[in-house]
């Protein structure tokens, strides 16, 4: 009796992480769409290759205002960071050191957004 009670109790650990892992991302995406409202707008981020830090902040200033802003420099790379406080929403914009010129946007959003982020691009460049 000793030894049935710590089998049964690994069968049922198996058994859910056997469930849980055989989820398609359909399924997944099905659960978050009934289970959280989605949202329908979405901002793209400003992604002009070697744009200048000023353009980048006058534009995030009008076009996505709340969100709040770290800057970074290094000897790698100059980094502005979009975060909205309290989340792991974000933008990270990389300019190089050498022009200034803006290189890399990186726009982190939740699985919630996702219908409305393929729609604005679908739209936008089709």
């Amino acid at each position: 009796m000793k030894r049935i009670i710590p089998i049964a109790i690994i069968s049922l650990l198996m058994a859910s992480t056997i469930a849980m892992s055989s989820c398609s991302n359909e399924d997944l995406q099905e659960l978050v769409e009934n289970n959280e409202t989605p949202v329908t707008v979405w901002t793209e981020p400003f992604h002009v290759n070697g744009a200048s830090v000023v353009d980048v902040k006058s534009y995030m200033v009008s076009a996505i205002p709340g969100l709040s802003l770290t800057e970074n420099a290094t000897k790698a790379n100059i980094q502005l960071v979009y975060s909205k406080l309290g989340t792991s929403e974000g933008i990270l914009y990389s300019f190089s050191p050498v022009d200034g010129g803006l290189y890399s946007v990186i726009d982190t959003e939740p699985s919630t957004m996702m219908n409305a982020v393929l729609e604005r691009l679908h739209n936008s460049y089709t």
